[in-house]
């Protein structure tokens, strides 16, 4: 529940160690190519925003923002 003067609530999960399939890759013949599985820490983020206050659109590009942040923390030094 969201309680006033609260907008929205960020709740961040811990990193777990999951198997995941490596990135899809397009070769030069334009055939997809999958990638490898592999081993990579995977966190869950979640958001629970008042639509009163924050657009749910807006709400869906701040986690997109967040998530580009956090796989590449190199962006936050530019």
């Amino acid at each position: 529940m969201i309680n006033p003067p609260q907008g929205a609530i960020l709740a961040v999960g811990g990193g777990e160690w999951k198997v995941v399939l490596g990135k899809v890759v397009i070769n030069e013949d334009g055939a997809v190519e999958n990638g490898k599985p592999g081993i990579s820490t995977v966190m869950t983020v979640r958001l629970s925003a008042d639509c009163r206050v924050i657009d749910e659109a807006t709400a869906a590009l701040f986690l997109g923002g967040l998530k580009e942040y956090l796989s590449q923390p190199k962006l936050l030094m530019l």
